[in-house]
């Protein structure tokens, strides 16, 4: 487990999966899926360099200079997914209507610990433009996405060399 010091790149990850279709009738079909998935990952652990002055310049540190304190930077996925369809045969055409769903819960956690001493190092002999460097520390990137989807879409099955597919779509995304 990424909480544990020993594996350092470890990944735990926890899915399932659900499938179903039913004939209601003749002509109508009604089939639904459902996916779940959590993941939870250690990432790489970090070396982190002492902040060493020389003169006025910030120089990253290397060998025996190095603390070898590991950091880790956690990262955890869960997702969610869901879709429902009816389909109908009325002969010369069909009639679908679909709804959907998805939702998405992860985080990032990252160690920027050493990161400003590296780029100080680089504005020092002028390979990075004399901008503001990020401060130590931890960042989290969190996102969260819920989204809805609805459609409903007429498909002609004619004897003809055309036919032709009409529909309407909505979707809702936060």
């Amino acid at each position: 487990s990424y909480l544990h010091l020993k594996d350092i790149n470890d990944v735990d990850q926890l899915g399932m999966r659900l499938g179903a279709k039913w004939a209601v009738s003749d002509h109508g079909t009604l089939s639904g899926q459902f996916f779940a998935q959590k993941m939870d990952a250690g990432d790489q652990a970090i070396e982190r360099p002492y902040s060493r002055v020389v003169g006025t310049t910030s120089v990253p540190a290397a060998g025996a200079l190095t603390n070898d304190a590991h950091a880790r930077q956690p990262r955890s996925d869960e997702t969610k997914m869901g879709g429902l369809n009816y389909v109908h045969d009325f002969g010369n055409y069909n009639l679908t209507l679909a709804h959907s769903v998805f939702r998405r819960d992860n985080t990032d956690d990252q160690d920027l610990a050493g990161l400003p001493y590296f780029f100080a190092f680089l504005q020092s002999i002028n390979e990075f433009p004399p901008v503001p460097v990020i401060p130590n520390g931890v960042f989290e990137s969190r996102q969260k996405t819920d989204m809805n989807t609805s459609e409903a879409r007429l498909v002609t099955n004619l004897d003809g060399p055309w036919n032709g597919v009409v529909g309407l779509l909505y979707q809702d995304r936060t």
